[in-house]
C-alpha cells in the first residue's frame, strides 16, 4: 500500500476553534484553549497516523494585523505556517462571515494550496439549515476545494473531513514514528500548559500579554521531573491579580497545570513556579527571541 504524508494547516481569525479542533482530531491534548484571542501564539504541531496516512495538523495563531512587537511575530508565525503546509483548512464561525475573515482569505487565496473551508460551531445555531446562507455566500468569495459545516464540540463530519484530507496528502513515507503525537519540547508544553491556567483562573482580569518561560526540567524521586517556570507580567498590578491572597491564585494555578502535565506525560510533574516584572517585554526582540515567539519556530 502506498503511503500519504503531509502538512495541515488549520488557519482562521482568532477564537473560531482552531485549537479545539487539532486537539480532536489528534485525540490528545497538544494545543492550549481559552476564550481569550490568541491564546496560541506558536506553530503547533499535532500528528495523527491512521493506516496508510500521517497527517501533521498545523495549530497556527489566529491571523490579525498586528504591524509590531508580540502582534507582528505571532502574525507572521501564522502566514509562514499557512505557506509551509500541503493543505490549508481555513476556519470560520457558523455564525457569520467577518471582515477579519477577508483578511485571511486575501493572504491564503495566493498560495494556490488545496483549501478546505470549515465553517465551525454549527452547533450553536438554532437550526441546522441556517447555515446554508453563509455557504453560498462564501462559496462565491473563493474555489474552494470544499465547504464542510462542523461542529468541533459535537465531532460533526470530523470524520468525513479526515477522509478527504487523507485522500488529498502527497504520496510519500510517513515523517514521524506511528506512535509520535507531539513535536514541541517538553519545556514548551510545560509553558503552554501554566499559561493555559492563568487564562482559565484570571480571566479578563489581566491582559493576555502573560508569558512563561520554562527551564528544562530535572529528575525527581519516583521518576518524575520537576521544571522551573517564571511567568512574566508587565507590572506590579498584574503580579498581584496573578499570585492571589497568600499566594493561593498561584498555587491553584500550579496545581492544575501539573496535573494536566502529569496526564500528558504519563509521569509525575512537579513545578516550580515565579512571577517576574518584565515591563515592555512584548516589543523587545530579545525578549521574544528567548521565548521562542517568530515564524522560524
Amino acid at each position: 500500500m502506498v503511503e500519504r504524508f503531509g502538512f495541515f494547516a488549520v488557519v482562521g481569525r482568532p477564537n473560531v476553534g482552531k485549537s479545539s479542533l487539532v486537539n480532536r482530531l489528534i485525540g490528545e491534548k497538544v494545543s492550549i484553549t481559552s476564550r481569550r484571542p490568541q491564546t496560541t501564539r506558536n506553530r503547533i504541531l499535532g500528528i495523527r497516523t491512521q493506516g496508510t496516512a500521517q497527517i501533521v495538523f498545523v495549530d497556527t495563531p489566529g491571523m490579525q494585523a498586528g504591524q509590531q512587537g508580540l502582534d507582528y511575530s505571532i502574525n507572521e508565525t501564522a502566514k509562514s505556517s499557512a505557506r509551509s503546509a500541503d493543505i490549508i483548512g481555513m476556519m470560520i464561525d457558523a455564525r457569520g462571515w467577518h471582515d477579519r475573515d477577508d483578511q485571511v482569505l486575501d493572504y491564503i487565496r495566493y498560495l494556490e494550496l488545496p483549501t478546505y473551508l470549515l465553517v465551525n460551531k454549527t452547533d450553536l445555531l438554532h437550526s441546522a439549515g441556517l447555515v446554508l446562507p453563509l455557504i453560498a455566500s462564501v462559496s462565491r468569495k473563493h474555489s474552494f476545494t470544499e465547504i464542510l459545516p462542523v461542529s468541533v464540540r459535537r465531532g460533526h463530519n470530523l470524520s468525513r473531513l479526515l477522509s478527504l484530507v487523507e485522500k488529498q496528502l502527497p504520496e510519500g513515507t510517513f515523517g514521524f514514528p506511528t506512535e509520535q503525537v507531539r513535536v514541541s519540547r517538553r519545556e514548551f508544553i510545560v509553558g503552554e500548559f501554566i499559561r493555559e491556567q492563568i487564562f482559565h483562573t484570571v480571566g479578563r482580569e489581566v491582559p493576555y500579554s502573560i508569558a512563561v518561560d520554562v527551564t528544562g526540567g530535572r529528575k525527581t524521586q519516583g521518576d518524575g521531573e520537576l521544571f522551573r517556570a517564571e511567568v512574566w507580567v508587565e507590572s506590579k498590578g498584574q503580579k498581584a491579580i496573578v499570585l492571589g491572597p497568600g499566594g493561593s491564585r498561584l498555587k491553584n494555578i500550579g496545581s492544575k497545570a501539573r496535573r494536566e502535565l502529569s496526564k500528558a506525560f504519563g509521569l509525575p510533574v512537579s513545578l516550580d513556579i515565579w512571577i517576574k516584572i518584565r515591563k515592555g517585554w512584548t516589543n523587545h526582540s530579545q525578549s521574544l527571541e528567548k521565548l521562542g515567539y517568530g515564524p522560524e519556530q
